[in-house]
């Protein structure tokens, strides 16, 4: 395993990570769309099964994670990516069960956090108010109307086998489980960002990438949060910029659906192109930097 240096940026890089983003993938789109966008649908696919697919699929993410990576860095180097690079971590005995062990953990704590989820009671409130009153039959007149002041006849009740409306309620158990599983979620997202990556890329153990990866993003926090905010607002002007189409066209629902269709992949993949250039830019390999700095000393070298 490489020894690796740990780089603290400016909020400024937030940007630059974007814009580097950006210039990786305009150099070919549609290739990075098309194998970035498998991850994920790979992903669904597998949480359809019953029983197994859900814990089946937060097994995986890692792997998926460094897969949609592996293809950017691939353009990136100038080759040509295939779905080779979603297995050419799993490859290495080492990479493939130090990312198992990653995503048992992230299965863990995300199945944990659904599951008490699920268990949290309802609005106590709701379950003890009284039904409301049920109102009587008009009562009728030889001439056929209703007597005044009669109540009016009670709508047809709803059919019996219409199952019960889900109760979304948020109660103040509920608000407290949602404020505690942020502050769960925001460290685990820390934890797992590069992990993959320092897997398979450094051969690091999975304990000590899951430590590192949260390290370099709470020493570039304030950066991290500037790219989140451009990611924000890339997706922003991209939805209004397809809004703005639909409308021009006069789009039905369902031509309006596939033009929506776009930006969430669009999103996606210069996400993983800008977090490649967020990576390199943070995690740097100290033998590429003394390779730097003797080459930077070599006779007659310049600056």
């Amino acid at each position: 395993m490489a020894e690796l240096t740990i780089r603290t940026r400016t909020a400024a890089a937030g940007l630059a990570w974007v814009r580097a983003g950006l210039r990786l993938f305009a150099r070919r789109p549609l290739v990075i769309v098309v194998l970035v966008a498998f991850g994920p649908l790979l992903n669904w696919t597998l949480g359809l099964l019953p029983i197994v697919g859900t814990p089946f699929a937060l097994i995986l993410f890692p792997t998926i994670s460094i897969g949609m990576l592996a293809v950017c860095r691939a353009v990136d180097e100038g080759a040509m990516p295939g779905l080779a690079s979603y297995t050419a971590a799993l490859r290495d005995p080492f990479a493939r069960f130090q990312l198992l062990k990653i995503g048992v953990y992230y299965a863990l704590v995300i199945g944990t956090l659904l599951t008490v989820w699920s268990l949290l009671p309802a609005d106590p409130a709701s379950a003890t108010e009284s039904p409301p009153p049920v109102a009587t039959a008009p009562a009728i007149v030889p001439d056929g109307s209703a007597a005044p002041g009669a109540l009016p006849a009670p709508a047809a009740p709803a059919a019996a086998n219409e199952p019960p409306a889900p109760d979304l309620a948020l109660t103040p158990a509920r608000a407290v489980m949602l404020l505690t599983g942020l502050a769960i979620l925001v460290p685990l997202q820390m934890t797992i960002w590069f992990a993959p990556a320092l897997v398979a890329w450094h051969r690091m153990p999975a304990s000590k990438a899951l430590f590192f990866s949260f390290f370099a993003c709470w020493r570039n926090r304030a950066p991290l949060l500037v790219f989140l905010l451009a990611l924000f607002g890339l997706a922003c002007i991209a939805v209004l910029a397809f809004a703005a189409l639909i409308g021009l066209l006069n789009a039905k629902d369902g031509l309006a659906q596939y033009l929506l269709a776009p930006p969430p992949l669009l999103l996606l993949a210069i996400t993983q192109t800008s977090t490649l250039a967020m990576y390199r830019d943070v995690v740097v390999d100290d033998s590429d930097l003394r390779g730097q700095e003797a080459g930077s000393q070599e006779p007659g070298a310049t600056a």
